[in-house]
């Protein structure tokens, strides 16, 4: 029997499987078993078969470098089928990337706070994606106790971005002294972007009627509120179309007393009836991506002083938040934003307007204030 060289033409004679290799190799290394047949290959030892709990074949006939042509095909695929045949159900494909599982718990304030910088930078670098939200729920889940707060602490100080906690309402258990209450984590995962939908409030204030008489003077403004938008603007407007105010004596009394002093003299206020001054509003709708992730927070004992308190996981879902920020037109630093609460697995649309509306109703206030004061 012969047996060709891959590598050149000429042959050499088989070696035995039990044969001892020389000391001295030459040039040409000796295969180190025989080239079996395929009949040989697939001979099992005494006994063998393809059921779970019996011995495999006998490898240690097989050739060192298998035929890589159909034999050697069959061969390999024969006996790759015997993992499956002896622990049938228990094999599975590995997953594509990191298999994240059920976390290990850590307690490392440290570690946790650097991991929370490092998400809050590329949140802030604009690279986290909302496919990248499940490890951001392996970090949350990983970390227990005052690690998780230093972890979202750390996302929280990179980005200037708040995470809230949206607690429900409590639930009281009657088989242990606990209550509990279904809770929304949401992270901010983005940056804030003006959406369509938002309207402008413009306020004219003046002065019709003003009296001197005595000591106790005094000036009522009026103060016109107009509201504008789009097409489709439904916003239900709490602020009043007409509000009326009446600026007293003590408060201008403070800022004549100046006057007074500079003069020497008692001077009599000259009557500002009919002026005006308005100023404007943008209120932009904004909208984010956030991770919401939910869990049920469970009070071992009463809240708030409870002895400890236990968050079991529900799930979790990218979501687009929405909200509204005050933009005074002539310029200034904006309020907001003010971003729409979480219950359960809904957004409360409209949540975030009470706030519009309470720093709107101070602004028509104070711009009646300094329209008596003479402030700009």
């Amino acid at each position: 029997m012969r047996i060709f060289s891959r590598k050149q033409d000429r042959y050499r004679e088989p070696v035995p499987s039990d044969h001892a290799l020389p000391d001295t190799v030459g040039t040409q290394r000796p295969l180190l078993q025989r080239q079996a047949q395929p009949d040989d290959l697939l001979q099992a030892r005494p006994g063998a078969g393809t059921g779970a709990g019996r011995p495999a074949h006998d490898f240690s006939r097989m050739p060192l470098y298998p035929d890589r042509g159909g034999g050697g095909k069959q061969l390999l695929s024969h006996e790759l089928a015997h993992p499956v045949q002896q622990h049938p159900g228990k094999i599975h494909r590995s997953p594509q990337g990191p298999k994240l599982g059920k976390p290990t718990i850590s307690t490392d304030m440290e570690q946790a706070r650097e991991k929370g910088r490092e998400i809050g930078e590329l949140i802030n670098a604009g690279k986290w994606k909302p496919g990248n939200n499940e490890r951001l729920v392996h970090w949350v889940e990983f970390f227990e106790g005052a690690a998780r707060e230093s972890f979202l602490h750390g996302i929280q100080d990179t980005t200037g971005k708040k995470i809230e906690e949206f607690e429900g309402e409590g639930r009281e258990h009657k088989d242990e002294f606990a209550t509990s209450a279904d809770t929304n984590l949401i992270i901010p995962t983005s940056e804030a972007r003006v959406a369509r939908g938002g309207f402008k409030v413009a306020y004219a204030a003046q002065v019709y009627e003003e009296a001197s008489e005595s000591s106790s003077h005094s000036t009522s403004v009026e103060v016109y509120t107009d509201v504008s938008g789009g097409a489709g603007l439904s916003v239900e407007v709490p602020v009043l179309k007409v509000a009326k105010f009446k600026i007293g004596g003590e408060a201008k009394g403070g800022r004549r007393s100046v006057e007074r002093d500079e003069e020497k003299k008692e001077q009599k206020k000259a009557n500002r009836s009919g002026r005006t001054v308005s100023r404007s509003f943008t209120i932009q709708k904004l909208e984010r991506d956030v991770l919401d992730y939910r869990y049920v927070k469970k009070y071992v004992a009463p809240a708030p002083i409870a002895k400890e308190v236990v968050r079991t996981p529900v799930g979790h879902q990218t979501e687009v938040q929405s909200g509204f920020r005050i933009v005074p037109d002539e310029g200034g630093a904006p309020w907001g934003p003010f971003w729409n609460v979480f219950s359960g697995t809904l957004q409360v649309e409209g949540s975030a307007l009470p706030h519009v509306w309470e720093v709107l109703t101070q602004q028509q206030k104070a711009i009646a204030e300094d329209l008596v004061f003479g402030r700009q």
